[in-house]
Parts: C-alpha cells; structure tokens; sequence
C-alpha cells in the first residue's frame, strides 16, 4: 500500500482505513506523512458492511491523485 500510495507524483487527498486494526493503520500514516502532508491524510474506519466483505484485519489506502 506503501508503495502505490507514494508512486503518484501529486496527491491532493489520502485517506487510510481499517477495521479492527487501528495500530497498523497509524503506523501506515505515519510512513506516508514523511512524503505528504500528514494534514492531507485522512483516517478512518471501514463500515462493519465493508468489513464483513472484505474480513476484519483490512487496510485500506484512498488517493485522489494524478493517476
């Protein structure tokens, strides 16, 4: 996820996402935040709808970008 979120080369918003897994997630941002702006990155939780698709470790990386 690392590396797809910081292979655009302008990124207006992220977000990153998890379940039941919010430790992972802030470590995520935390790698993010020494390439963009840590302001322009957004967390939150996947809903239990989403969750109970997808299981309850996910993480999720959002870009609105140049791709």
């Amino acid at each position: 996820m690392y590396n797809f979120a910081t292979s655009f080369s302008r990124i207006e918003e992220m977000a990153v996402e998890d379940a039941t897994t919010p430790d992972e997630a802030e470590m995520l941002v935390e790698l993010l935040s020494a390439k963009f702006s840590k302001e322009r990155i957004y967390r939150s939780e996947v809903s239990p709808v989403v969750g109970a698709h997808v299981g309850p470790r996910v993480l999720a990386v959002s870009v609105l970008g140049d791709k």
